[in-house]
This record gives structure tokens, sequence and C-alpha cells, in this order.
């Protein structure tokens, strides 16, 4: 049974910050026009977090359900492997995500702004 995922005030706010930012690609994928791939949703929710967009983030959860499930097994799977993990592998990983959505806001005045509030 799938849960209703409500869409708050907030939530809807940042939505649409988040949707003035991103390229279509996210966008579409948001709006279900095409299939949300679990590497998209580690890249969309990774961005969210820095964005410190919250409310929209814990919708995003909600509403895949499905990917979060197994975006959570593919990091216990990880885990349980008994590799190190590498810190400073995972924020190179995590800064390359960044910098590219940055890249692709259209507007360049709120792409320095992101650049410098995202540490880019």
């Amino acid at each position: 049974m799938r849960r209703k995922c409500k869409l708050t005030k907030i939530a809807k706010s940042q939505q649409q910050k988040f949707f003035r930012l991103c390229g279509e690609k996210y966008r579409r994928k948001l709006i279900g026009k095409e299939k949300m791939t679990v590497a998209d949703f580690a890249n969309i929710t990774l961005i969210l977090s820095y964005l410190d967009f919250s409310s929209y983030y814990s919708y995003v959860l909600c509403k895949y359900p499905e990917q979060l499930e197994i975006y959570a097994n593919v990091i216990d799977r990880e885990v349980a492997d008994d590799e190190p993990l590498y810190v400073d592998d995972i924020l190179d990983e995590n800064e390359i995500i960044i910098k590219r959505f940055c890249d692709g806001i259209q507007n360049k005045r709120m792409q320095k702004i992101y650049r410098e509030r995202l540490f880019v």
C-alpha cells in the first residue's frame, strides 16, 4: 500500500525553488514524466540535502519509497562488505554532483550565489 505524501506549503515553496534551479532532466523525473532511477534519486536527495530543502527532501523520500529502499540496501551492502569507507572519496563524489548541479543553473547570478553557498 502506497503512503499518501503531502506536499506542505514549505515543501511546495522549496520544490518551486528547486525547479527554478535544476535542469529539465531532474524536473521531468520529479514530476513523473520520466522514470526515476536509484542514481537519480541519490543525486536529487543529495542536492536537496546540500540546499537544506528539508521539507521537500522529506516529500521526495515519501514519494519514492522503492528507490529509497533500493538505495538503503545498496548502502547496507557496502557497509556489510566491510570495505573501508574513504570519506575523502565520498566527499569528492558529492562535490562532483553538486558542481554539476551548479553548472546546470541557467541564471548566471543564481549560479554564482549557489556555488558560493555550496562551496563549489
